[in-house]
């Protein structure tokens, strides 16, 4: 794959940056998304608060 990107133009070699680069990003986004879900289930706080008084 990479001997590919060896030979290749610059703009491919770009939307390949760019392509990593915004996978990267949406896979840093969902972890803290999943490590925020995990922290309110560990400390016992609900996403909903109770209605009840």
């Amino acid at each position: 794959m990479f001997e590919f990107l060896a030979g290749a133009s610059n703009i491919t070699k770009s939307l390949f940056l760019m392509v990593v680069g915004v996978l990267g990003t949406h896979a840093t986004l969902l972890l803290f998304y999943i490590m925020i879900k995990v922290l309110l289930r560990v400390s016992g706080r609900n996403a909903k608060p109770d209605s009840k008084n």
